[in-house]
């Protein structure tokens, strides 16, 4: 990697990429014979300072990346009219991820060229400037702290493509007018208010991300307008209603979180639709009813969130073909119920706690070899813990608290957490007896001491008898053969 002073370069270089090095220096001026320069990339390095007010003399500029530095401070509205005055031609304007404050200059709504502009992880404040997706076809004021609306025509430019306000202070409502071109809208985690816009197409609407706000209302059926929608998440807001049976048009979907909403009703048998869904999550609302069969269908689904509704009824026999769930949580519900079957290749977790299941721990459950936790706590499990589930070699935390469970527990690895309170009639077993090796030796070395004292007084005391039967043996077997010793 290059470090210190920036070297000098030639005049007619048209591209200078110095990115992904060590450079820690303020810009001055170490730039400006570059007349023919229309690329310039320094991001990934240590530039600190202000931004540079003099960006060289070069006309022909249409990439200018200062990404991944410390520059800081405001930027100057003098730094933009010359951005518009001079760099008639300049396309990217990367600043993200330094220490930028103050608000976003207003004059940049005026650079007719500029197709992509982000400024995102800086501390910018005030509010985000109308017009600023005039030109535009890609925006990233992410991460910083922008405060007031959005700006009414901040989506309806007929150009843009992808927009990401995410993680600001914004307040209000989501604007109506959308460009049919919309492809990316991030506008979660700030305060926005008030109800999803009925929107009545946006074909190319692939990521709709608006959690964690304060929307209300119903989520509504014309989202079915958004055929290419990939990703919708509606998560941590004061959504009510039920969930639309609509939702199962969008056959492109992977991704769909609604959890966290006060959404009610059944799930409708609709989202089984959704052939290519890996995430489905509709945890902490009031939803009822029965966990449709049908949910089996979703063969490529990789995690399953129902937890914290008001569901009841079995786990379905079906979810056992689940082949690719790797995560099942069901928690805080009212299902019931004996355990039968369950997917086999679960490894990430497997929640039923706080439910009302009962009879025995099955002992299939020893065959999620890959599973690192295992909650069945505060449901009526009975009879003894299979041994068997010593045996889960991924295992990492085991939740068996308040059920009914008896007997003795099994001793799992070390490193297992296991939990158990609440089963009165359930104990550890007691530990293994230590062996005192001192005290072992010392015994040890007492016996055979007494042992060969014993045989010495033996020897003493029988000898002469045992010469006399000795000498009274070989006199009889005299002239019949030789006496052999063995």
């Amino acid at each position: 990697m290059l470090s210190g002073n920036i070297p000098s370069f030639q005049s007619s270089l048209e591209r200078l990429d110095l990115s992904h090095n060590l450079f820690d220096v303020a810009i001055g001026s170490q730039f400006d014979g570059l007349n023919e320069l229309k690329s310039l990339n320094i991001s990934h390095n240590k530039f600190r300072g202000f931004v540079p007010t003099n960006l060289g003399k070069s006309m022909l500029l249409q990439e200018l990346q200062l990404s991944m530095n410390s520059f800081q401070g405001i930027i100057p509205d003098r730094i933009v009219i010359f951005l518009i005055g001079q760099l008639s031609r300049l396309e990217q304007l990367i600043l993200s991820s330094n220490i930028l404050t103050g608000e976003i200059p207003t004059p940049i709504t005026l650079i007719n060229t500029l197709k992509r502009f982000s400024a995102n992880q800086n501390a910018f404040t005030g509010a985000a400037p109308l017009g600023i997706t005039r030109y535009l076809s890609y925006l990233d004021l992410s991460y910083n702290r922008l405060t007031g609306s959005v700006p009414s025509d901040l989506l309806s430019h007929p150009n843009l493509l992808t927009v990401d306000l995410s993680f600001n202070k914004l307040e209000g409502s989501i604007p109506v007018n959308v460009s049919k071109s919309l492809v990316r809208l991030r506008l979660g985690s700030n305060q926005l208010s008030g109800g999803l816009p009925l929107w009545n197409e946006v074909p190319s609407l692939t990521y709709l991300e608006v959690g964690n706000n304060r929307l209300t209302g119903m989520i509504p059926p014309e989202l079915r307008l958004c055929k290419n929608l990939s990703l919708l998440d509606l998560s941590h807001n004061n959504l009510t209603g039920y969930v639309p049976r609509e939702l199962g048009d969008l056959n492109k979907l992977q991704v769909v979180q609604l959890d966290h909403n006060s959404l009610s009703g059944e799930i409708p048998d609709e989202i089984s639709e959704l052939q290519i869904l890996v995430k489905l999550n509709m945890s902490w609302n009031s939803l009822n009813g029965s966990i449709p069969p049908s949910l089996s269908n979703l063969q490529k689904l990789f995690s399953l969130d129902l937890q914290v509704n008001n569901l009841t009824g079995p786990i379905p026999d079906s979810f056992s073909a689940m082949d690719s769930l790797l995560e099942l949580q069901l928690g805080r519900n009212r299902l019931s119920g004996v355990i039968r079957s369950l997917p086999t290749n679960l490894q990430i977790a497997l929640n039923l706690s706080r439910n009302n299941f009962e009879g025995p721990i099955p002992q299939s459950l020893s065959r999620l070899q890959s599973l690192e936790v295992l909650d069945l706590s505060n449901n009526r499990f009975m009879g003894v813990i299979p041994s068997t589930l010593t045996q889960m070699t991924s295992l990492t935390q085991i939740l068996l608290s308040n059920n009914l469970l008896t007997g003795l527990v099994p001793r799992f690895r070390p490193n297992v957490n296991v939990s158990i309170d609440g089963n009165i009639n359930l104990s550890y077993p007691p530990p293994k007896p230590s062996v005192d090796k001192k005290n072992s030796r010392r015994v040890s070395v007492g016996i055979i001491v007494a042992s060969t004292t014993a045989v010495v007084t033996l020897i003493i005391c029988y000898t002469p008898l045992i010469v006399k039967c000795y000498k009274e043996e070989q006199r009889n077997s005299y002239g019949v053969g030789a006496l052999h010793h063995s």
